[in-house]
């Protein structure tokens, strides 16, 4: 019955999870979110030792936040950033982005990329920390993955090997039907714990609307997704979330 967490649990972070691994392997999805809401309370954790020492220690909390996250998932999403950033660029074809997405090394527009990727979330964290609206954080964590389930089951492969190949065959209307279900609760999630409702419907519209340009460029270039470019879409998700619901008033 935990089956789909633990393998949630052990895709996107390192974390040693107990417990036997799902047989179904797209019913992790359900997991994704839990995953999210699993590293903003991590963040959040970090968020309460402004109350411990000070405002002026806010840039040394929101870095040991990030840094925490990050070797928390194994930086695996950077990675994807990276790897995205360094193939995608210019007239290459099909065979020549997937070949460049398989390779380990990260050259210099990956390398930038991450840089202010992380860059951005570190200033719009401080933000968020110094204003005590670290529910922003939270929800873009947890709209991340949960987007990131959401190309898994509907959005197709482009290669047959790799990370989001074990759902190949399995974009049934059932897992389907069972990421509409996991998207309006993450939803009515969003909306009632945002700073406002506005903050929260600017954060789904977001969400949404990255998600959306991404897989049509992604489909358009190679053909679907690969497990680096859902990578690359929890990055993108994380920092839009952060822009359009951390400028919104809180009421």
């Amino acid at each position: 019955m935990l089956g789909p967490f633990v393998t949630a649990f052990r895709t996107l972070t390192l974390l040693p999870v107990p417990g036997k691994e799902t047989h179904a392997f797209p019913l992790s999805i359900i997991g994704f979110p839990l995953v999210g809401l699993f590293l903003g309370a991590i963040v959040w954790t970090f968020f309460q030792g402004i109350r411990l020492w000070d405002v002026q220690m806010i840039p040394l909390l929101v870095v040991s936040a990030l840094a925490t996250e990050s070797l928390l998932t194994g930086a695996l999403h950077l990675d994807g950033l990276g790897d995205c950033a360094d193939a995608f660029p210019g007239k290459r074809n099909r065979q020549q982005i997937l070949h460049i997405l398989k390779d380990s090394r990260m050259g210099t527009f990956g390398v930038c990329a991450v840089v202010f990727d992380l860059l951005f979330k570190y200033v719009l964290w401080g933000i968020l920390f110094q204003h005590t609206r670290i529910m922003t954080i939270v929800i873009s964590l947890i709209l991340s993955r949960t987007m990131q389930g959401c190309c898994l089951v509907m959005v197709p492969n482009a290669r047959e090997e790799g990370i989001a190949s074990a759902f190949a065959g399995n974009h049934s209307p059932r897992y389907k039907l069972l990421m509409i279900v996991i998207l309006a609760v993450v939803s009515a999630f969003s909306i009632i714990f945002s700073a406002s409702w506005i903050a929260g419907a600017a954060s789904l519209l977001s969400a949404a609307f990255v998600t959306l340009l991404w897989v049509r460029y992604c489909r358009k270039k190679i053909g679907g997704i690969t497990g680096d470019c859902l990578g690359a879409l929890n990055e993108f998700v994380e920092v839009a979330v952060l822009l359009s619901a951390g400028i919104l008033p809180t009421s």
